[in-house]
């Protein structure tokens, strides 16, 4: 259906309508029907009907227009273009590290480095390991049906590490470190595995993990130089 067939119909059914609208009943019971004098623009978007009777005068403008449609369609599309094309996605920093094989740890490779650039600091925990060298493992459950409704080892964190990364920097420091771990040491991965399950919240057990690891090491080290200070004594 064409775009002016489409607009002649519309304009003959409001027509209608408004004549029975406008149709009345007289005083003496007779009815009496308005003469229509109907004129329409077909090159326009403007359609006017007037509709005459002994009263009064009605004039109503109705505007049919696909064009105007289009028009204002394509300008939302080309301002949704514009718009598009100006923007900037939060994550393009990320996706352009990825692409030149960097990291946050890393930095920019050497080839695009700035003389200026100052690398960024690595979080790092009391005794001197990397955070990022540190494995946590969680288990989630499901709900249970009866009370407590938690699984007693939800909340259960466990740290695991690679012995080679900790900061020990004698053999007097390793032995008095695996004293200190015990079986906790895997001597076939060279891993120490840290389990804690005291709090109600992962995070509060991942915090003290991380400190029982501190106290470790710092022990450890503690240690060995009281025992080096009394051997030379």
């Amino acid at each position: 259906m064409s775009r002016r067939t489409a607009s002649s119909i519309a304009a003959s059914s409001l027509a209608r309508l408004n004549i029975l609208s406008s149709t009345r009943v007289s005083g003496s019971g007779a009815i009496v029907s308005p003469t229509v004098n109907a004129t329409t623009i077909r090159n326009g978007p403007l359609v006017a009907s007037t509709y005459c009777n002994n009263d009064k005068a009605i004039t109503a403008n109705y505007s049919f227009s696909t064009a105007t449609a289009s028009s204002s369609s394509s300008s939302a599309s080309s301002s949704s273009s514009s718009s598009s094309s100006d923007y900037k996605s939060p994550f393009e920093d990320y996706f352009n590290m990825i692409q030149t094989n960097q990291s946050t740890i890393s930095g920019p490779s050497p080839s695009t480095l700035d003389p200026n650039f100052v690398p960024p600091e690595i979080p790092r925990l009391k005794c001197g390991i990397a955070e990022h060298d540190l494995k946590f493992k969680t288990t989630s459950y499901s709900r249970l049906m009866l009370p407590p409704y938690v699984h007693t080892n939800e909340y259960k964190v466990i740290l695991e590490v690679n012995v080679n990364l900790l900061p020990l920097e004698n053999e007097l420091e390793r032995k008095i470190f695996h004293q200190i771990v015990g079986t906790r040491f895997h001597e076939g991965k060279n891993r120490l595995k840290l389990t804690c399950n005291l709090f109600a919240s992962r995070i509060e057990n991942k915090r003290h993990l991380c400190s029982m690891l501190d106290r470790i090491v710092l022990g450890a080290k503690r240690l060995a130089a009281e025992m080096n200070e009394s051997m030379n004594e």
